[in-house]
C-alpha cells in the first residue's frame, strides 16, 4: 500500500510539474532553487539524505539518489504549499526507502 501512495504521489507531482511548466511558458525547465528560498522541510530532508549518502555505499544508494534527484528537478516548478507538502512526503518515506543502506 505504501509503495502505491508513493508511485500515486510520484504521477501526481510529475502532472504538476508539467502543468506548471506548460502554464509558465512551455516546456523550459524551472530555474533551480538555493538551499535558502527551500522551505525548511526540504533543508532538513536533503541534509538528512546527505549525511546518509556519505555513510552508504555509492552503488547501493543509486536509487535513493535518484528519488532526490528527481525531487530536485521538481521543487522549482511547485508551488510553495506543494514543495512544503513535496518535503514532507519523502522526509516520511525516507526511513523505508534507505533501510537497507543502514545510514541512519
Amino acid at each position: 500500500m505504501q509503495t502505491r501512495k508513493t508511485v500515486l504521489f510520484a504521477l501526481l507531482l510529475g502532472a504538476s510539474a508539467l502543468a506548471q511548466a506548460h502554464h509558465h511558458g512551455g516546456g523550459n525547465h524551472a530555474t533551480p532553487l538555493t538551499y535558502d528560498q527551500l522551505p525548511a522541510e526540504c533543508q532538513h530532508y536533503f541534509k538528512r539524505a546527505d549525511a546518509c549518502f556519505a555513510k552508504a555505499n555509492q552503488a547501493a544508494a543509486t536509487p535513493a539518489r535518484e528519488v532526490v534527484k528527481f525531487l530536485v528537478q521538481a521543487l522549482p516548478a511547485a508551488t510553495p504549499l506543494q514543495r512544503v507538502e513535496m518535503c514532507k512526503v519523502a522526509e516520511r518515506d525516507f526511513p523505508a526507502r534507505v533501510s537497507a543502506l543502514k545510514c541512519e
